[in-house]
């Protein structure tokens, strides 16, 4: 009883909801105010509600919020927090500073715009050839700033910035894993921020927040389409035709993708077998050749180039001109491979995707 009174005395800490910054969902945000000799300073909480949610007389949040309970916990909890810091800056000096009771140091540096930081991530792994890692926090980075329309700075995003976002993409259609991946992304993002020292574990935003998954349906081709799609007639030399037989020699590749079936060197066929290391995991395949395989390489060859297949140009391009195209080719091919699709009347979109899953 007497340290509670003593901790009163020395300092006065209270929860409080910042109506001077209302979101743009309509919450504004809760904080800790710690006040120390006629200086008081506020710490986020990273957790925001409506202003019809919060008593201002009892400093805490009604029973009108669907997670009462769960957030006044929260509060004693960082109160609690705060009261032990403050103990022991009593016990072990006498002299101390708001910011010492609040924890904030020199070594935490000021946040810098989100979109900055992520694009220094982005450009790490396009130094590292990784486009398409590159590619993916780029687009996850742009989808929340421009559903948001504003710079965003790293401390601003708490639980309920990242609720909003996905109330934003769920309002227009994307789907359940494509939102995982985009906050897969975001929390990455979030975790390099604290190891770089902008932000504190404590501030973590994804403590409250799972990412939810769904399971896809299984994209595999039955024998009566698989057959469908080998009788439907094409003119030959069509790139209709091309795009069926990158869709065979992905299926007899034991559903090799792609972007490693562009990047196949004449070397890498050594008589009736094709031997790679898959560009994403590094990992080694032997696989060996059907006659149906050997047939399609053998009649897309080109004698002058490098490659197996004339999938890339042969002069020199940078690892994202690299990317853009195979990309690009990619495109086509699912383009022509969907037009065959709705001729055979298929229940789904014909993909590469599809050849390598059956």
């Amino acid at each position: 009883m007497k340290i509670a009174i003593l901790i009163k005395l020395m300092a006065s800490i209270a929860v409080v909801l910042d109506t001077r910054k209302q979101k743009l969902d309509g919450t504004y945000p809760l904080k800790l105010r710690v006040t120390h000799n006629c200086i008081s300073r506020d710490k986020s909480i990273k957790i925001s509600i409506r202003i019809n949610d919060w008593s201002f007389k009892k400093h805490k949040v009604k029973s009108s919020h669907p997670n009462y309970i769960k957030i006044n916990q929260l509060l004693q909890h960082k109160r609690v927090e705060i009261e032990s810091r403050l103990l022991d800056l009593m016990l072990s000096s006498s002299e101390f500073k708001v910011y010492d009771i609040l924890g904030k140091t020199s070594r935490f540096l000021e946040a810098p715009n989100f979109k900055d930081f992520g694009y220094q991530i982005v450009n790490e792994y396009r130094d590292k050839n990784k486009i398409g890692t590159a590619n993916s926090y780029k687009t996850a980075i742009d989808q929340l700033c421009n559903r948001l329309h504003k710079k965003i700075t790293l401390s601003e995003i708490d639980y309920s910035l990242i609720m909003m976002f996905e109330n934003k993409l769920v309002k227009q259609g994307v789907s359940v894993n494509g939102i995982a991946n985009y906050m897969r992304h975001l929390k990455a993002i979030i975790n390099r921020a604290i190891k770089s020292g902008y932000l504190k574990r404590e501030d973590y935003p994804f403590h409250h927040y799972k990412i939810k998954t769904e399971k896809t349906r299984k994209r595999a081709l039955s024998k009566v389409d698989f057959q469908k799609i080998m009788e439907q007639e094409l003119s030959p030399g069509s790139m209709e035709s091309e795009a069926r037989e990158y869709f065979i020699l992905i299926f007899c590749l034991i559903g090799i993708n792609y972007i490693d079936l562009a990047y196949l060197k004449k070397e890498d066929l050594s008589e009736d077998r094709i031997t790679y290391k898959r560009r994403k995991t590094k990992k080694l395949y032997d696989i060996p050749l059907s006659p149906r395989a050997m047939e399609i390489i053998n009649l897309h060859r080109l004698p002058s180039s490098k490659y197996l297949l004339p999938i890339l140009p042969d002069h020199e391009l940078t690892a994202q001109e690299e990317r853009a195209w195979t990309d690009n080719k990619l495109r086509l091919c699912n383009k022509y491979l969907k037009n065959i699709g709705k001729e055979c009347k298929l229940q789904y979109p014909l993909t590469t995707y599809v050849a390598r899953h059956s």
